[in-house]
């Protein structure tokens, strides 16, 4: 069944409203006060700006998948947070009834139709942006052409964004040197007094990214909320952590020296972000770059641009100085020169890219000409571990957790199921159950856990692992097919006798499916989960202390969660070894990446 989606957003904008004037709903807005469990990826709580002219070219938004407006029939619902194989999204509690009659808004493409709209629908309607942004000005690109931002979930256009290319991105890079040079002269405290600004800002639009989120990316609104939290928790966290860094001092063997190793920001970046963590995975990068006193351009998915033009919204509300920031924008799979300029312009010294190994590596190439810095977080193929020692109902809830976030469309998700042949049977029959109580719906939808996948190259790509693995001897226990709600929605999938001449077993599977393998032994299970190019994120569930740090030694990965289904923490490092990558993002070592050392010796002292 289809909905109204303005319509919903009204309720959920109505709900927003009361929850802010609840005096006991606050969010938490300092990272002192977050426990180390609230900073995970998956459930965060971290928590009179400047107005310009609207500039919109929207003619929907999120028009089909909400329902009408909702009629309470008790008290207001209220936000929380839960707990086991519930809590990787928020859930919004209450008792509701929709009107019998349904009927779809329909909105012009008139600009002064859309604001109006959109008015209605977001609390800052200011944050949907049509243009890319630049030296602190909103411009258009390529002879004022544009393309759509199109919804996932119903295919229908939600905005129109500017079609930018290689000469904006070029001058993108130019208006980064300047402001650049200016910034990194800014002392840390006064640059973490912007950056708290921005922190502000964004806690304050929490709900409104949380929806733009939603409705370009197709992701539950509870999930989008998590992920504009941690976000948040980002820009806090490093307008903090830059205060802390420091040089050091060196004692030479020669008394009539001294030598000072300073830390000096890289310089211009480049950061390539991709659709599926619109907001977190742009802010593990862009924020310790503007803390470190570095100036960065940002090419967002074309999938989902409007979440990154809305954070240059509230970063340009809270005075980051013009050029600090810089978002270019071109649609996915265009030719657009973009990328290209952005790997092999002298003028940029670091590139952050968040996608595929495949085109990371060709990144990685493109910026070996000029010897440039690279932080990539690449594809992961993540084992998930379950021994026979472990408590199964929360290897459950963890696997439900790891591998249904987002509808498996993360690269840390859990795509190779290892069971212990002596509880296989077992889990495998509790993992089905689990499954079927998944229900699959509409982004906004009230309750949704999994929504569509990204496009139909998604889901052609998710049909023909399974179809690969069913050829190949698996055996399909519960879905294994596309669903009818919409071309792009895929059911969630169990698979057992699963082995390692399938393609799931080698491919990234960036979707519902879970692949069920057995072992017999703790060698054998380390060895399969090790038969991978990837190395990014491993999980495994034990009682057993000495095997969890046995096996946790022996994992080739860059982070391993044991008796746990998220792997992510803002204060720790996050990364991958072999072709998962190189670098890490988070925690001090993610600001490192965006510092040099610079060794000064001063002699004639004695």
């Amino acid at each position: 069944m289809k909905f109204s989606s303005l319509a919903l957003l009204f309720a959920v904008v109505a709900v927003s409203s009361a929850l802010a004037e609840d005096p006991e709903f606050t969010y938490k807005s300092d990272s002192d006060a977050l426990s180390p469990s609230e900073w995970d990826e998956g459930y965060p709580m971290c928590g009179g700006s400047k107005q310009s002219p609207i500039d919109i070219t929207a003619s929907k938004l999120c028009t089909s998948h909400v329902p009408p407006p909702l009629a309470f029939t008790g008290s207001c619902p209220s936000y929380n947070m839960t707990e086991a194989s519930d809590s990787y999204m928020a859930a919004v509690d209450g008792d509701f009834s929709f009107p019998n009659k349904l009927g779809q808004v329909q909105m012009s493409s008139n600009r002064d139709s859309s604001r109006h709209q959109l008015g209605q629908s977001l609390r800052n309607p200011d944050l949907v942006r049509s243009k890319g942004y630049v030296n602190g000005e909103w411009v258009e690109g390529r002879g004022g052409e544009y393309f759509a931002v199109v919804d996932p979930a119903t295919d229908e256009e939600l905005a129109q964004v500017a079609y930018m290319g290689k000469d904006e991105a070029h001058e993108a890079i130019a208006a980064a040197y300047v402001a650049q040079h200016r910034w990194k002269k800014v002392t840390p405290p006064s640059r973490a007094a912007v950056m708290k600004k921005w922190h502000a800002a964004i806690v304050e639009n929490a709900e409104d990214l949380a929806i733009i989120a939603s409705c370009e990316s197709a992701k539950p609104l509870g999930e989008a909320r998590a992920e504009v939290e941690f976000a948040a928790g980002l820009v806090d966290y490093y307008a903090h952590e830059i205060i802390r860094t420091s040089g050091y001092l060196v004692s030479p063997s020669d008394p009539d020296k001294k030598v000072l190793v300073m830390k000096e920001p890289i310089g211009v970046c480049a950061i390539i972000s991709p659709w599926n963590f619109p907001y977190a995975t742009v802010m593990r990068n862009l924020a310790p770059c503007v803390a470190s006193g570095c100036a960065a351009v940002v090419k967002p998915s074309g999938k989902t641009p409007l979440s990154m033009l809305a954070l240059a919204k509230l970063a340009e509300d809270a005075e980051v100085p013009a050029g600090v920031i810089n978002v270019v924008t071109a649609p996915r799979g265009s030719h657009s020169g973009i990328g290209k300029e952005l790997t092999e312009n002298p003028d940029v010294h670091l590139v952050a890219f968040t996608g595929s190994t495949s085109a990371g590596k060709k990144l990685m190439g493109q910026a070996s000409a000029t010897v440039k810095h690279v932080v990539l977080e690449l594809g992961g193929n993540a084992p998930f571990i379950v021994f026979e020692d472990a408590d199964i109902e929360k290897a459950l809830d963890g696997l439900i957790v790891a591998k249904f976030r987002y509808s498996g469309q993360t690269c840390v998700t859990s795509n190779r199921i290892f069971v212990q042949s002596s509880i296989y049977d077992k889990f495998t029959s509790k993992i089905v159950e689990r499954v079927k109580e998944l229900k699959i719906g509409l982004p906004l939808e009230h309750g949704v856990k999994l929504g569509p996948l990204i496009g139909p190259e998604a889901v052609e790509k998710v049909s023909a692992l399974v179809e690969d693995a069913v050829t190949h001897g698996a055996k399909v226990l519960i879905g294994g097919k596309k669903n009818d709600l919409g071309k792009n929605f895929y059911d969630a999938t169990v698979l057992t006798n699963v082995n390692e001449k399938m393609r799931i077993w080698n491919e990234e599977n960036f979707g519902p499916i879970v692949p069920l393998f057995s072992f017999y032994s703790e060698e054998e299970a380390v060895r399969k989960a090790n038969d991978t190019n990837s190395g990014l994120a491993a999980y495994f569930y034990t009682q057993n202390a000495s095997r969890i740090f046995r096996v946790a030694t022996e994992l080739e990965t860059g982070m391993v969660a044991v008796n746990a289904g998220v792997v992510s923490i803002v204060q720790a490092p996050f990364g991958g070894i072999k072709e998962s990558g190189i670098g890490r993002e988070g925690s001090p070592d993610g600001l490192e990446e965006y510092l040099e050392s610079k060794m000064v010796c001063i002699g004639g002292l004695g």
